[in-house]
């Protein structure tokens, strides 16, 4: 592990992340900047990193801040989450992502990372998983905010965009109406059963009859198949311990989250059909496994709908082609139980079911 401040004062914020390093002998490898999500940080990608060179692939996971070994948020910052105010969230975004910009910037400079290049080699992809998600979307849809020497830099290296795991309400959807979740259950009483009642659920492996018709009546809510353990339930003590700090959620997340869907729509919008052109040359690719928690399905029915809509109204005006792949028999946790088939699924488009240009 290593850390990495993105200012070249001592004051600046910096990040601790983990990389896979380079692979030997490759001018024209894409490195993947990965953001993790609520609760579980960098070491639940460490399955990825001793694989990614057979992909011609650097993984570097990036402990995002507030997270053990990154840069706290300063009592300050964290007051602002809590104010009520629009453009007051949408600050708070906007430097975070700046942030996560400016880290990406120094470290490709610093490690001379290859350009991208025409035949979708090379460059830099910026990827999120589940909350950190909010970060990948916000450093394309919030570019247009950063100082514009920083996004000229960028430009060059910045091709991707990938969405691993992302939940509807991070795309600014409404939920469900038979929206779950276990934290949300009355009848699961006390922190510690509801703690361990929602790892088990959120790691669990559900069976969507739903699927192939993109039935959203038929996804399964709340009850994981028995067919699979959960990979929480199979991880050690000192797994969890390394994996997962739960700290930052009621700290400075959830704060966040419960009064944003219409800054998430505004960044949606942002990424997929701005008038700006900023990265224009980065495409998106969602990629999900098939037997995830529900909230990631609907999530990308909802923004397959969206496109759909939005190509009606403004034909002219999608901004980057977008990819969807699903990755079958795999759950919310692919970096961990099948770490080989996320990064081909990253890498190349084997699994894909369909996709828009």
């Amino acid at each position: 592990m290593s850390f990495l401040r993105v200012g070249d004062d001592a004051d600046s914020p910096g990040f601790l992340y983990y990389d896979s390093g380079a692979p030997e002998i490759s001018s024209n490898y894409t490195t993947i900047f990965l953001i993790h999500g609520h609760t579980y940080h960098s070491p639940i990608f460490e399955r990825l990193l001793p694989l990614a060179h057979k992909f011609n692939l650097r993984i570097v996971a990036v402990t995002r801040r507030d997270y053990v070994g990154s840069t706290p948020f300063s009592q300050e910052e964290l007051d602002l989450l809590r104010k009520e105010d629009a453009d007051v969230k949408l600050s708070f975004i906007i430097e975070r992502a700046q942030e996560m910009a400016l880290f990406m910037d120094k470290f490709v400079a610093q490690n001379k990372l290859p350009k991208a290049i025409a035949d979708g080699s090379g460059g830099v992809a910026i990827a999120g998983w589940s909350l950190g998600n909010l970060v990948a979307l916000s450093v394309v849809g919030l570019a247009d905010h950063f100082p514009k020497e920083l996004a000229e830099r960028l430009e060059p290296y910045l091709r991707r965009v990938i969405l691993y795991e992302c939940p509807y309400y991070l795309f600014g959807f409404p939920p469900s109406p038979k929206a779950y979740h276990p934290l949300k259950d009355p009848a699961i009483n006390g922190e510690e059963k509801k703690q361990k009642a929602f790892a088990n659920w959120v790691s669990g492996y559900f069976k969507h009859p739903g699927l192939a018709v993109q039935d959203s009546d038929a996804l399964e809510y709340v009850t994981p198949s028995s067919h699979k353990s959960p990979t929480d339930s199979n991880l050690t003590d000192e797994e969890k311990a390394r994996t997962m700090d739960h700290a930052p959620g009621p700290r400075s997340e959830d704060p966040f989250l419960i009064s944003s869907p219409g800054l998430m729509a505004k960044i949606r919008d942002e990424v997929f059909y701005s008038s700006r052109k900023i990265f224009p040359k980065a495409n998106v690719k969602l990629v999900w496994g098939e037997e995830t928690v529900w909230s990631v399905p609907y999530g990308v029915w909802e923004l397959e709908k969206y496109l759909a809509e939005m190509s009606t109204k403004q034909p002219t005006k999608r901004n980057r082609p977008v990819e969807i792949v699903s990755i079958p028999e795999t759950n919310h946790f692919v970096q961990w139980d099948d770490p080989e088939k996320l990064l081909k699924a990253f890498a190349d488009s084997a699994f894909t079911k369909e996709s828009s240009a």
